[in-house]
């Protein structure tokens, strides 16, 4: 009878500790690799929370490709300035997941022999909730050049 109350207290903690464990996220977001640091894109058009985005991912290279009217900070958000399209690109990648809540951790690697800049993903998502989770993924990178092609990943953890 011991054995079996034993083992049962342990089955009941390895359920409730791997539950637990599932639902730690990173505090913040995370940008790596070519990802201009401190760099914060933001568009001041609020209907771009309503419309849904079916593209694989999106180069913005120049003020005309710019149709979503991005800007940047370099100071936490509190101050806007349009973005330099002679020094800077910027990525989007529009991702949807479910789940209470969740972190994502964004990596741009430049290949030179191959000429290719690969920008990853991984969304790092906590619960069950029926919630659908979604956002722009915008990042700053130094400007790319013309002749390179560029591969979208998602990774979902």
């Amino acid at each position: 009878m011991k054995i079996k109350i034993s083992l049962l207290i342990l089955l009941l903690t390895g359920i409730l500790w791997s539950c637990e464990r599932q639902c730690i996220l990173p505090k913040e977001e995370i940008g790596t690799g070519e990802i201009i640091p401190n760099a914060k894109v933001s568009t001041v058009n609020n209907h771009l929370k309503k419309i849904q985005q079916e593209e694989a991912g999106k180069c913005i290279q120049s003020d005309s490709q710019n149709i979503d009217s991005l800007r940047v900070s370099f100071d936490g958000g509190k101050n806007y300035e349009a973005i330099d399209f002679s020094k800077y690109t910027v990525l989007e990648n529009f991702v949807k997941t479910g789940g209470c809540s969740a972190v994502y951790e964004r990596n741009v690697s430049k290949d030179i022999i191959h000429k290719k800049i690969v920008y990853t993903i991984t969304i790092h998502r906590c619960g069950i909730c029926k919630i659908l989770l979604m956002s722009w993924n915008w990042v700053l990178v130094p400007k790319i050049p013309e002749d390179y092609t560029i591969e979208y990943k998602v990774i979902e953890k």
